[in-house]
């Protein structure tokens, strides 16, 4: 049953630090300006240029399937650039070598404006040298309106000798940006 785009219920073998986005003590980068907090474990990062406004809305059972945490609302202005949020501590030593794993991040845009990139994306290194990049990455033309809906990577398979694993959500804005965005639970679920 369907409960509202952010209800990821508590993914199998999640090894996201505070997938529930609460707390203020993340952090910020970039030369952008962000206005209001960070979830607890994360860095909010923003092009030159672009403001962001960040707010916290408590999660419900009717709008999100759960009340656990908090979604985060990110309503972007000024001018066009990226804004991107990415787990601050590495998850490497929370996974192993041979799982299956899948990444996912429920996202709902209202008055989208000039959206161009959507981006989810697994990246880490290897101590046998050469990076781990995997993702999916949408939009070919701009998106106006709104989308609502669970962004997802494709199945990836953790490689023997992980040395760092983030997972990070980036959204690529042409124009004045516009549009409130609503981020769920993030998840790299443990498939198999």
């Amino acid at each position: 049953q369907f409960q509202g785009a952010h209800s990821l219920i508590q993914a199998q073998g999640n090894p996201l630090p505070n997938p529930s986005l609460t707390g203020t003590t993340g952090t910020t980068s970039g030369a952008g300006t962000v206005s209001g907090t960070v979830p607890t474990g994360y860095v909010f990062d923003v092009t030159t240029g672009m403001t962001c406004t960040l707010t916290s809305p408590a999660r419900t059972v009717a709008a999100d399937g759960d009340a656990d945490g908090s979604n985060l609302q990110v309503i972007p202005s000024v001018a066009a650039g990226t804004w991107k949020i990415t787990n601050t501590a590495s998850i490497h030593a929370s996974v192993t070598a041979g799982e299956v794993r899948e990444a996912s991040w429920p996202l709902t845009i209202t008055g989208a404006a000039g959206v161009t990139g959507i981006e989810l994306i697994i990246f880490g290194t290897k101590s046998s040298g050469g990076n781990e990049n995997i993702g999916f990455t949408s939009t070919s033309q701009a998106i106006t309106g709104a989308f609502s809906g669970v962004i997802r990577a494709p199945r990836w398979t953790v490689p023997a000798n992980m040395t760092s694993l983030a997972m990070f959500l980036r959204i690529t804005q042409t124009g004045t940006p516009a549009g409130t965005f609503i981020l769920g639970k993030p998840a790299l679920e443990l498939i198999e």
